[in-house]
């Protein structure tokens, strides 16, 4: 039997109507009564206005629970992918990180303890922002592209609702009963295997009848006077809380631990602090010998950027020491961070000149933990997946015993196989009502494919 665990995401963002600060208090006692802690995904401007409006008694109910964060300003233009569309990644990481630190800052100062985990601001996705979430100590990163997930992603846990608690008809009986065997058909599918359900609203809405930020950004503007909510009658928000109250009651007759954001981090098992044995390299070598795609290993995934890693490791040892190590560690790297240099033909190389570059590659790999866009061979350029194939090869027919004296590398995927279409995830987000009409952010789509070298499922831990 797997465990089942359900999160509830409380997006909490409008900081514009003061209406939507006393449902929070509404809402945290109606967890506090069923004894569940629930994250609270917070927009730093919204925390800021709870002292501004001297708001202590909001603050002190919220951090009794899970606060996150996100984003600083959430739908305020520029938004993240707008600020980020056109950076590189080490600038874009450095500008999330200069524009975000100060909202991380004050909901520390406020709530007395660091977030977490980062929830997206709707479809506001750059992949440099959970790298740079991680780098300041947030390693979960909710919604964006991990549908059907959870995922790691450069380092994070990546997650996405599961359940969205729909705040505009929560309070039709109908409408409880239809979320009702929602939960139990996703908490059917899981019994056995294990795994979590993210149950999302937005508490603002259950209060307002239009989004603040609907009302005050959209289309790439910032509206210069404020457009404030109108508001769904007393009898009704508290019909939406009965009903809430009901659903909790409902999902607690189940077999569920109740957890946060936060705690997920610590329940996946992130295998690349592992080491692997020579049996397992094989296996690893055998796989990307033919593809460019994370694959299961007893129980655990590897990721393209893990098997680069690995097979470069076991190359450098062998060059250097002249015998193959017992067992190969592994480390976090990214994927490149530039377009990759695809061959052009064949190369073939004495099997010595090709460990060397091997050895070349590894500490480039450990100086700046990024694999290399393009490796240089004999004036030729090739690609991080035509030599990790060679690399491959290489490693099999050492393990194997079988003699080598040259290595061909030749021509190979550059970008990483998976089993969705990741590209279209991307631009689905830049149909964000925010953002301008007919928005793209090219440059977003290309370093969001070049990290998925780094994806690969996430597996309960046992």
């Amino acid at each position: 039997m797997g465990k089942t665990y359900v999160v509830f995401q409380l997006d909490t963002e409008d900081f514009i109507n003061r209406v939507t600060d006393e449902i929070l208090i509404e809402l945290a006692k109606i967890f506090n009564k069923h004894g569940i802690r629930v994250t609270f995904a917070i927009v730093g401007e919204k925390a800021r206005v709870f002292e501004k409006r001297m708001r202590t008694d909001v603050i002190r109910f919220l951090k009794e629970h899970d606060v996150a964060y996100q984003s600083n300003l959430h739908s305020v233009h520029p938004v993240i992918t707008e600020y980020v569309n056109g950076l590189g990644w080490n600038e874009g990481v450095k500008e999330v990180i200069k524009r975000e630190s100060e909202g991380i800052v004050d909901i520390a100062k406020i709530f007395g303890k660091r977030p977490k985990a980062f929830i997206q601001p709707g479809g506001s996705w750059a992949p440099q922002t959970v790298y740079a979430m991680r780098r300041m100590g947030i390693k979960v990163y909710a919604n964006g592209i991990f549908k059907g997930g959870p995922f790691w992603y450069c380092g994070a846990l990546g997650v996405r609702y599961t359940i969205h608690f729909r705040e505009d008809i929560a309070h039709l009986d109908n409408y409880l009963e239809r979320v009702k065997e929602e939960f139990k058909a996703q908490y059917s599918n899981l019994k056995e295997k294990g795994g979590i359900i993210i149950i999302l609203f937005h508490p603002c809405t259950l209060v307002t009848k239009e989004f603040w930020d609907t009302l005050n950004f959209a289309k790439g503007v910032n509206s210069s006077k404020i457009t404030y909510s109108s508001l769904y009658p007393e009898e009704e928000v508290k019909a939406k809380l009965r009903n809430l109250d009901k659903l909790i009651q409902f999902i607690k007759e189940h077999d569920v631990e109740f957890v946060t954001l936060s705690e997920l981090y610590d329940l996946f098992e992130y295998s690349s602090k592992a080491s692997f044995t020579m049996e397992e390299v094989k296996s690893i070598a055998e796989h990307f010998a033919e593809e460019l795609k994370y694959f299961k290993l007893k129980g655990r995934y590897v990721s393209p950027a893990e098997g680069f890693y690995v097979l470069s490791s076991l190359l450098n040892s062998y060059y250097l020491n002249g015998k193959l190590p017992e067992v190969v560690k592994c480390i976090d790297i990214l994927g490149p961070t530039q377009r990759p240099m695809a061959l052009d033909g064949k190369v073939v190389l004495p099997l010595l000149e090709f460990l060397k570059k091997v050895c070349e590659v590894k500490l480039y790999i450990d100086a700046v933990n990024t694999i290399p866009h393009e490796v240089e061979i004999k004036g030729r350029k090739a690609g991080p997946g035509d030599f990790m194939k060679a690399m491959a090869s290489v490693c099999l027919k050492l393990i194997e015993g079988d003699y080598i004296s040259e290595v061909t590398v030749e021509p190979f995927r550059q970008v990483p196989e998976l089993d969705f279409d990741l590209e279209e995830r991307v631009k689905r987000g830049w149909k964000w009502g925010i953002f301008p009409e007919g928005f793209e952010a090219p440059s977003v789509l290309e370093l969001t494919i070049l990290q998925s070298w780094t994806l690969k499922p996430a597996v309960l831990g046992p």
